[in-house]
């Protein structure tokens, strides 16, 4: 990856937390209640999302009750979230999962071990792709990992750092070589919220935009 890219990706950090700030990582997160948190994200929106993860704690308030509760109750209780029964399986699965190599459900050890072994160790198990143990990875192990979502691979691919028709698995890992090290957090939930405000997937606000300098598609379509 060319020194370039990575000195462009220097100024548009620096303009993200211009306009957004320098958001910070939430402290003494619970890595296993963050990693079901994300499998109920998938497909959906983040009030759903939490509608479905409040619903599940208030009628099974521990992880080892949720693992030994039928997956159609799980089912019943996530709906909310969207896809129900496919997540209520991929619940199941991690819980035993964790159970069953490590004896009991806690993950926060996760924090001290290498980010790689994390993701090569439970990308194993359905449902948690490279995204999903990426984001527990950067939200509650403190790791410098880049999880790519639809609104970041978009945004990268218009500022030129990937190919425009790049996957989001194909980004993530070219964007390893690219984002400020020490700065995956920020850049990440700042590139999250330009995508959502300005740099949206139909008609984004070009003339708004503070990146449009460095934009290979705002120079595409002028």
């Amino acid at each position: 990856m060319s020194k370039r890219l990575r000195d462009k990706a220097v100024k548009v950090d620096l303009l993200l937390e211009k306009a957004y700030g320098v958001p910070k990582a939430g402290k003494n997160i619970n890595v296993l209640d963050e990693l079901i948190l994300t499998l109920l994200s998938h497909n959906t929106n983040d009030v759903n999302r939490d509608k479905g993860y409040a619903e599940l704690r208030k009628r099974y308030p521990t992880w080892n009750i949720v693992r030994k509760t039928p997956r159609e109750d799980i089912e019943e209780a996530i709906r909310v979230a969207g896809l129900a029964k496919a997540k209520s399986g991929y619940i199941k699965d991690t819980l035993d999962f964790i159970k069953e190599n490590w004896g009991k459900l806690d993950l926060q050890w996760l924090r001290d071990r290498d980010p790689q072994w994390v993701e090569d160790t439970f990308t194993k198990v359905k449902g948690i792709g490279v995204k999903t143990i990426n984001v527990v990875l950067s939200f509650a192990c403190n790791a410098d990992r880049f999880p790519v979502d639809t609104h970041i691979n978009r945004i990268c691919a218009r500022l030129g750092f990937v190919p425009e028709n790049s996957s989001p698995e194909k980004t993530y890992k070219l964007m390893a070589a690219v984002f400020p090290k020490g700065k995956a957090y920020s850049f990440h939930i700042n590139i999250i919220t330009h995508g959502r405000q300005t740099c949206k997937a139909r008609n984004p606000l070009c003339g708004e935009c503070n990146l449009r300098r460095h934009c290979v598609y705002f120079k595409n379509i002028k």
